[in-house]
């Protein structure tokens, strides 16, 4: 989880979007965009997952065997 909102973080800098206007896309008050980027804060997946489809990107994990 902490590396979804590192890269989550990085693609929102990278959008150009207002907090306001991101919060608006996800259905979600202002104040709360903060809560998504913390890694102090314990996100649910679900949240994460649409907050990057707001940004045009899709979640993706992968589990694959180590050897």
């Amino acid at each position: 989880l902490p590396a979804a909102k590192v890269e989550l973080y990085a693609a929102f800098a990278s959008s150009g979007l207002k907090k306001a206007e991101f919060a608006r896309r996800l259905g979600i008050p202002k104040t709360h965009i903060e809560r998504l980027f913390s890694l102090r804060h314990r996100s649910r997946l679900e949240r994460i997952e649409a907050a990057f489809v707001a940004l045009g990107k899709r979640l993706e994990i992968e589990i694959r065997d180590a050897a």
